[in-house]
């Protein structure tokens, strides 16, 4: 089987949101169903998963299924962010990282930022990155990830209540470097945006609507390779960044 592009293209989830308090119960519920959520495209995306633990060696594998949500809290705040001295720092919120298990030599990480409140320069954020980490991966996420990111995306803007949230495409992104604005393949940008970007001449494969708070940018899925598609996207960012960018500030 020759490797998908929907494989090498490494799409990822990307969700950004600004200052907020930490909240441990709330946290781990909304990972809890995020990772329910992400078990919609299947493996690799339904795990299992491990939850890294900064503070021991020992727990790097432990599987958060078997955790209860004591367990869970105490790992999030082992990864709290330090100052210059490594003194806790918690303003600057709460790192977490979650790695699935291997499918044709295909994994997924979920990172996650919570809590940050010290100022609107640091984001808290959500991120699940799909990439190959041996040569020659044959599993196919066209049919998995490509026919669910859009009801992906969707659920997880309902869990976390983001001021952005996007899937993002590796070449489509590459092109897009120090733009004011990114777009990947499906985008939620908080607001209504729908009068700025109806003013512009955006690609006839771009479907714009107002929902869930915010304005919804979804480039259509013309091939099964993601090669037109990749091309459509950057068109978009490229008559966005012409009118001026639609900044979205986490």
């Amino acid at each position: 089987m020759v490797t998908s592009i929907w494989t090498t293209q490494q799409p990822s989830i990307r969700l950004q949101w600004g200052t907020r308090a930490f909240d441990p119960a709330v946290t781990i519920s909304a990972l809890r169903e995020t990772l329910d959520v992400l078990a919609t495209c299947g493996r690799p995306f339904a795990g299992p998963w491990k939850l890294s633990d900064p503070a021991s060696r020992d727990a790097d594998a432990s599987r958060i299924d078997e955790l209860d949500d004591d367990a869970v809290r105490r790992v999030l705040e082992c990864g709290v962010a330090r100052n210059y001295d490594g003194e806790p720092f918690p303003k600057d919120g709460y790192g977490a990282t979650l790695v699935s298990g291997l499918v044709d030599g295909v994994g997924v990480s979920v990172g996650l930022h919570v809590g940050a409140t010290v100022n609107r320069y640091v984001v808290n954020e959500l991120t699940a990155t799909q990439q190959a980490v041996v040569p020659g991966p044959t599993v196919d996420l066209r049919d998995s990830f490509g026919r669910h990111q859009v009801e992906v995306l969707q659920r997880l803007v309902d869990i976390w209540s983001p001021d952005l949230a996007q899937v993002t495409v590796r070449d489509a992104s590459r092109s897009q470097r120090r733009f004011t604005t990114l777009v990947g393949l499906t985008n939620y940008f908080r607001g209504d945006h729908s009068a700025f970007l109806a003013a512009l001449e955006l690609p006839a494969v771009v479907h714009t609507e107002v929902a869930k708070g915010g304005t919804w940018l979804r480039v259509e899925l013309s091939d099964d390779d993601l090669v037109s598609t990749v091309a459509s996207i950057v068109a978009t960012a490229d008559v966005i960044e012409d009118a001026g960018g639609l900044p979205v500030t986490p």
